[in-house]
């Protein structure tokens, strides 16, 4: 059914106590001060609620789930602690508040075909809020493809600061999308410690965290990754001095303000099966020990990594950059073709200025039963210091093929191999 009032029409609403799988549209268009209170009504799963500029109250509810509340230029207090696989949108500095949830399943219901279910938990416009203070798990158990994507945008604020995990441990998968954009927009996710997948979704489709021009979201006890595609640029604020590891994920950073602005990660020691790309902006890792199996991409930058393991790395710097990596004294080109998604390694210099400086590496080698290409490449300018290698070497199991393609190709391009024998 769709139930569609404002403040001119009459309808007995105070009886009423169940309401599900509808339509409930609700406006004060013209200011009277209209209320709307639906005192009887304990059940609305299903239900998408429309409220517009008007007061509602549901002091009975129990049950939301599988509903949706979109709130305009208005207040919701809502007493129920049962909202799985619920959408809460709060715009025109309108607040949503459930203070008496504390655990939510983002995968419960029928399944949903095709690209599953979108739930989203968002706030937009300065003032407006989604305030969940006392929820403290966020999780997926159904076999539902769920995505639940966490907005604040334009100033808006979605308050989940006591949510100490996000776990994915249904039969389907659950998604979470992170996203912060906006002078004083803000996402409190203070709590929150891990994203746990019981089973990695099959899928490779990744969770999200991104805070961009102004964009807030608050995780200071985050300290490992997994699954994860985090985003900054030189406006956007995340805390990531705490990260410790990061894996199977990817790293982006751009800067349009230029060089300058720094991200250090002051203590992640290993990035792992990972894309990292870096434009335009400084980014540290301090104390990085391991990079196994990740793909670095710069450009218009410098970055000196002090890992000592860079098995199956692949590096590439572009438009003047300089990618350093003094510690590293061997290279490993095996690759796990069971957990990546990319086959084909590169070392690569591209522009004039660009330098891929590894000076200490003596052995290029192979040591799996994989079929790996490795393109070592200088192009257009650019250089790659291979100067301490004496052997480029297959040694993995019979049936292994490790290619080594070597190209210099432009003016000033160079690969060197000076001591390659």
């Amino acid at each position: 059914t769709i139930l569609t009032l404002d403040q001119t029409g009459t309808f007995p609403i105070s009886q009423l106590n169940r309401f599900t799988e509808g339509r409930l549209l609700l406006s004060d268009f013209n200011d009277l001060g209209t209320a709307f209170d639906f005192a009887s009504l304990t059940d609305v799963t299903g239900t998408r609620i429309e409220i517009d500029d008007v007061d509602v109250a549901f002091p009975a509810l129990a049950n939301a789930s599988l509903a949706t509340f979109d709130v305009t230029t208005s207040d919701l207090t809502l007493p129920t602690a049962m909202i799985d696989a619920t959408s809460f949108i709060a715009r025109d500095g309108s607040t949503i508040s459930l203070p008496n949830a504390v655990d939510y399943d983002a995968g419960v219901g029928p399944f949903v075909p095709g690209g599953g279910r979108v739930i989203s938990l968002r706030a937009e416009d300065a003032g407006s809020q989604v305030l969940l203070p006392n929820l403290t798990l966020l999780e997926g158990v159904g076999s539902n493809r769920v995505s639940v994507d966490i907005d604040a945008v334009d100033g808006g604020r979605v308050d989940l600061s006591s949510v100490s995990t996000f776990r994915d441990m249904g039969a389907g998968f659950t998604v979470y999308s992170v996203f912060a954009e906006g002078i004083g927009s803000q996402v409190d996710l203070s709590s929150l410690q891990m994203i746990e997948e019981i089973d990695v979704n099959q899928f490779n489709l990744s969770h999200t965290l991104e805070a961009t021009t102004g964009g807030e979201i608050v995780t200071p006890l985050l300290t490992s990754l997994t699954d994860t595609v985090l985003t900054l640029d030189e406006t956007g604020v995340l805390p990531i001095a705490q990260l410790e590891d990061f894996s199977e994920g990817q790293l982006f950073f751009n800067s349009s303000n230029g060089p300058g602005t720094e991200f250090a990660f002051s203590a992640l020691t290993d990035l792992t099966i990972s894309r990292v790309e870096i434009e335009n902006i400084d980014v540290e890792f301090p104390v990085l020990a391991n990079a196994t199996l990740t793909a670095f991409d710069v450009s218009t930058t410098n970055l000196t990594l002090p890992a000592t393991v860079i098995d199956a790395a692949s590096f590439i710097a572009r438009s003047g950059s300089t990618i350093s990596v003094p510690n590293a004294v061997s290279y490993d080109a095996h690759v796990d073709v069971n957990q990546v998604v990319f086959y084909e390694l590169s070392l690569r210099a591209e522009g004039t200025g660009s330098q891929l400086l590894l000076p200490n590496v003596a052995l290029l080698d192979a040591t799996a039963n994989d079929r790996v290409p490795v393109r070592i490449e200088s192009v257009a300018g650019g250089r790659v210091d291979l100067s301490a290698v004496t052997t480029l070497s297959n040694n993995g199991l019979a049936g292994s093929v490790t290619t080594y393609n070597l190209l210099a190709d432009g003016v000033d391009s160079q690969l060197d191999f000076s001591a390659l024998q």
